[in-house]
């Protein structure tokens, strides 16, 4: 939908035009007040507010006011002051440096400090940004997601957030092609904004009409457009003139009031090349929009002429993206998020007990409740020590991960690397590179494989990751997930015999079913010598039914069985033909059956193959 797609631009490059002619003067303003202040909490707003001027003119001076302003954050202890520093760092990677994993580190520092104090409004914040993430990386689910940002968006009362957070659903459910839903996120949106402010009123209003139009519901749009128009000389302009005109133009065009519409379209043109800094961006939307109502008007001389200045913006809008979309990282660190969210409860806890053992003191004096005090303080002591032993532990894991993720994804990487160095060369052969894009493509679904395997158990970390039981056929799932892997078996050999009843059915998430099964016949495929054989056969036993998947391969010791599921010691060893994995396919598997509320059970013997049989409930 075209207008969606405008406003995820403008989060992505910003209002920069509205603020710009400011933004020096705004600047000074700001230094010249934050030389007078001497709280931390009042220093930590104004450094963000510098921050923000510098976003669309100077990145290093935009982060860099941002981290003093979380310094200032952290000193002051307010949680409101951190969590609002963090947030804004976090949206900065998203939208403008495009760097998701690093928004995603910042999001996961502050979602637990925000929930700490009941901060509603950042954790509605953040889980705008986590929604975005989740949906573009399609991990997670999505709609349970949703259902969180909205809890929080309402508990916070603010008619902003509130609003904000139906209006993102609205465009991600664009995105997602759910049409039904996007109509009613962006009514609720229009609602929260009609008595607030009228410019995001009316702009979700055009989203509002446009997907009604493609739903063919064109009765409805027009009631909204005249809704749209008779509020129209009310608009405020608090979001810029480029944004009034584009918007109030686009009505025109649809009401059908051409000359109007004419009439701002050129205004805006004429304005923004006049400036000391013409936007290509917002031309490129002036003439877009230009053109559409030459076409309308079946005017070809006037679309032609605008058209062709529209190709010259439109290949600088292609540039853009392509600049921006290389700048999207490989999201391969994500299981470090939650382990590194616990180091900062680490120290939060040490404050704790520091404030614990000054009461201890305080007891001991009032002799009444020194008995109480004591017994309170001691428990709270273990806990803590408990807590602190589990989150070392979890930090070895993180230490294993980033070892594991650096080794076996910086290989296939390179390796794929030097094969497209080659064919950029033309140093292969026909044959050779016949040849090499069957390995290129063994290769890319071993990396995928393990790229999912990382993202998924990062979302389970962050718990994200819920069943949706019902009732599923298993044969077809399981059918699915062996065509996937069929090349992989067939290249070195392997046979692959499914026996499983097209009658049987378990009670289970389907998607979470696909990925327990691919990860077993990945395992199964890569621990398998050549021409070896691999069985999947099912049992049934009263209310449950089990699934086996039993290959001829190397098999296991008793010391590596009993290793198997902990990340934080599992050894990602090489394949039969020296496959990599990471060691989280089997870890992601226990934490799915454990979710599906199922039994896993690994039965193993060195040069003897191994079985691995899961049960649900029927």
């Amino acid at each position: 939908m075209k207008h969606s797609y405008f406003r995820l631009l403008l989060l992505g490059w910003g209002l920069a035009t509205a603020a710009l002619s400011q933004s020096q003067a705004s600047i000074q303003q700001l230094k010249k007040t934050l030389a007078t202040v001497s709280s931390d909490t009042t220093r930590s707003r104004l450094l963000v507010e510098l921050g923000i001027q510098y976003e669309q003119t100077n990145l290093d001076s935009c982060f860099y006011f941002l981290n003093q302003s979380l310094r200032a954050a952290q000193r002051s202890r307010n949680a409101y002051t951190i969590a609002r520093a963090m947030h804004r760092l976090g949206r900065t990677h998203l939208y403008l440096t495009k760097n998701e994993s690093k928004a995603l580190e910042w999001i996961n520092k502050g979602i637990p400090i925000a929930k700490r104090a009941n901060d509603y409004e950042h954790l509605a914040k953040y889980f705008q940004l986590l929604v975005i993430i989740s949906v573009h990386q399609n991990i997670g689910n999505f709609e349970d997601l949703f259902k969180q940002l909205l809890r929080y968006a309402e508990k916070s009362n603010k008619w902003q957030v509130i609003g904000e957070s139906y209006g993102v659903i609205g465009d991600l459910y664009v995105s997602l092609k759910k049409d039904e839903q996007a109509e009613k996120a962006y009514e609720k949106a229009m609602n929260v904004f009609e008595n607030y402010d009228l410019d995001e009123w009316f702009t979700y209003g055009l989203d509002y009409a446009d997907i009604l139009k493609n739903d063919g519901k064109l009765d409805q749009a027009r009631l909204i457009h005249q809704k749209l128009d008779l509020k129209k000389d009310q608009l405020p302009k608090s979001k810029g003139e480029w944004v009034y005109f584009t918007d109030v133009a686009r009505l025109g065009i649809e009401l059908k009031k051409y000359a109007e519409a004419e009439r701002l379209l050129l205004e805006g043109i004429t304005k923004e090349r006049q400036s000391a800094r013409p936007d290509t961006f917002h031309l490129y939307f002036f003439y877009r929009h230009l053109t559409d109502l030459y076409v309308q008007q079946a005017n070809y001389k006037k679309a032609y002429e605008s058209g062709m200045a529209l190709a010259d913006f439109r290949q600088w809008l292609k540039a853009k993206r392509q600049t921006q979309d290389s700048k999207l990282q490989m999201v391969q660190l994500e299981a470090k998020l939650t382990l590194e969210n616990k180091e900062t409860e680490i120290a939060l806890l040490a404050e704790q007990k520091k404030e614990q053992q000054l009461l201890l003191i305080a007891a001991t004096i009032i002799g009444v409740l020194l008995i109480g005090f004591v017994v309170v303080l001691q428990r709270n002591r273990s806990r803590i020590e408990r807590q602190k032993a589990e989150l070392a532990n979890l930090n070895t894991t993180k230490d294993k991960l980033f070892a594991i993720l650096s080794h076996d994804l910086r290989a296939p990487v390179k390796s794929l690397s030097s094969y497209f160095m080659l064919i950029n060369w033309g140093a292969l052969s026909q044959a050779e590179f016949v040849e090499s894009v069957q390995s290129l493509n063994i290769q890319l679904s071993n990396l995928h494989d393990m790229l999912e395997n990382v993202l998924n158990w990062a979302v389970s970390q962050l718990g994200g990751m819920r069943p949706q039981k019902e009732q599923t056929a298993i044969a077809p799932v399981i059918e699915e997930q062996m065509q996937l892997l069929v090349p992989a078996a067939q290249a070195k050999g392997i046979q692959i015999e499914c026996q499983v009843s097209s009658e049987t059915q378990l009670t289970i998430d389907r998607n979470h079913l696909g990925v327990m099964v691919r990860n077993l016949l990945h395992n199964a495929i890569k621990f398998t010598h050549s021409g070896g054989k691999i069985s999947l056969t099912q049992q049934e036993t009263g209310e449950r039914a089990f699934i086996e998947v039993k290959d001829t391969g190397i098999g296991m010791t008793k010391e590596r069985l009993a290793k198997l599921f902990e990340p934080e010691k599992a050894d990602s060893r090489m394949g039969t033909s020296h496959e990599r994995g990471t060691g989280l396919g089997l870890v992601l598997v226990k934490e799915l059956v454990e979710a599906n509320g199922g039994t896993l059970e690994v039965r193993s013997e060195p040069e003897q193959g191994t079985a691995f049989v899961i049960g649900f409930e029927k």
